[in-house]
């Protein structure tokens, strides 16, 4: 009957149930990351929800394709051009439409239900990123990194509207957190583990596939393996990637009649980025426009073709634009790099985005001694920004790799605040 009744410094047990052991103390950090993160986008969904899809025509279009995927059973939406419901259509990545639609399968269409989604999405993201500073720094770094996430508005504005960011975030930050766990953990199952989520990324915003050359680059760097185990590790992560995109690659050969990348958005945005006009879209996101506006004048060309036609000529003319005008090109390419790193038009978004770059910076300069840990981190970044340099810009499409900017930030406040508390240095005395 007798039992230790002190109530101070008493010990959670270990073991609970049949043997089941829980470390509540290392886990209540990023349980109460989430909880508190899970909250702020509940109360934003709640707040304004209702009124999302009108500040976003992308969001209107992945609602209405995990709509028609209920209703319908078809991977169609009259959002988009040709805007008819009987055309093949292929022009969005499918992961984001099928995350919504399995919500909507279970608690009806309605766009709250997914919102609710998208916010255990944003909160998991939150809870990944404490994880990937903890790897990487330390467990202040990590904590840091949670508590700006949690809190940051972007991330918490993101989160009633039905975009691709949202996966996107979460999915490239645990691509991060897989990549930098050290060589010792990079095996077969990782190797599987990393193409998987690679292939699921790629669903979700075919961009990242900009990333497996890099990601091959990372590999042969990797001096502490032979090159047999390297050469292993890249053909499982190439083969899982490549299974997953796989039966999404046939259906749209099936459906729409054509082999090509996950969507039929790259030779289209290529042009869209780089043609005479494209001037016109850079300049109304210089002056706080919220989209890529296009000139009306773009599109002649491309009229009356199917949307797979469509696709590849705008690539080809997009091709012939830059090699022609390769000047312009790379003024265009300057413009949007600028972009990139602009704040919408928005107090909130000016008064949390700069100091966070600028905080950012300076954590990325101090982290450059851990450059060789850090590296997947700083590709993706790159390869990230490459990608809106060379196809089209804008601030949100800086959202999959913003948790890093977040993590730096952390690490730079971290460090500011460890030498702030540091006791001055005594002065000699003097004997006068």
């Amino acid at each position: 009957m007798g039992g230790d009744c002190r109530p101070h410094g008493i010990r959670l047990p270990r073991h609970v149930g049949d043997g089941v052991r829980v470390d509540w103390v290392r886990y209540r950090v990023p349980v109460a990351l989430f909880i508190a993160a899970l909250i702020l986008r509940l109360s934003w969904v709640l707040l304004s929800g209702a009124n999302a899809l009108a500040s976003s025509d992308d969001a209107k279009a992945y609602h209405d394709l995990a709509v028609n995927l209920v209703q319908r059973h078809q991977f169609v939406t009259a959002k988009d051009p040709p805007h008819s419901l009987d055309v093949p259509y292929a022009t969005r990545p499918p992961l984001t439409p099928f995350a919504l639609a399995l919500v909507y399968l279970v608690f009806g269409p309605h766009l709250l239900a997914g919102q609710v989604l998208l916010a255990l999405i944003g909160a998991l993201a939150v809870t990944a990123l404490y994880f990937l500073g903890r790897q990487l720094f330390s467990e202040a770094v990590g904590m840091l990194a949670g508590v700006l996430a949690a809190v940051y508005p972007f991330f918490v504005f993101l989160s009633a509207l039905p975009l691709t960011e949202n996966l996107a975030i979460l999915l490239y930050t645990l691509l991060a957190l897989l990549l930098t766990r050290g060589s010792k953990h990079l095996t077969i199952k990782h190797a599987a583990l990393v193409g998987g989520l690679l292939g699921l990324a790629a669903l979700n915003r075919p961009q990242i596939l900009g990333f497996l050359p890099f990601l091959a680059l990372l590999v042969v760097l990797d001096k502490q393996r032979s090159w047999r185990d390297r050469i292993k590790w890249m053909a499982v992560a190439t083969a899982c990637s490549a299974a997953t995109l796989t039966p999404w690659l046939i259906r749209n050969h099936r459906v729409v009649g054509g082999w090509f990348p996950v969507s039929l958005q790259g030779g289209a945005v290529l042009y869209q980025g780089n043609n005479p006009y494209s001037q016109t879209a850079l300049t109304k996101l210089s002056n706080g426009a919220r989209g890529w506006y296009n000139d009306p004048r773009l599109g002649s060309d491309l009229a009356g073709l199917t949307p797979l036609e469509t696709d590849r000529q705008a690539f080809h003319l997009a091709v012939d634009f830059m090699r022609q005008h390769p000047s312009q090109t790379f003024l265009y390419s300057v413009q949007k790099v600028g972009i990139f790193f602009r704040a919408y038009d928005n107090l909130v978004a000016r008064a949390s985005w700069y100091p966070l770059l600028v905080l950012g910076l300076v954590g990325f300069f101090w982290t450059l001694k851990h450059w060789r840990r850090l590296l997947p981190v700083y590709v993706l970044i790159f390869q990230t920004l490459l990608t809106a340099a060379i196809y089209t810009s804008m601030p949100r499409f800086r959202a999959p790799v913003e948790p890093f900017f977040l993590l730096f930030a952390a690490y730079g406040l971290h460090r500011i605040w460890k030498r702030a508390e540091a006791p001055l240095p005594r002065m000699a005395r003097s004997d006068s």
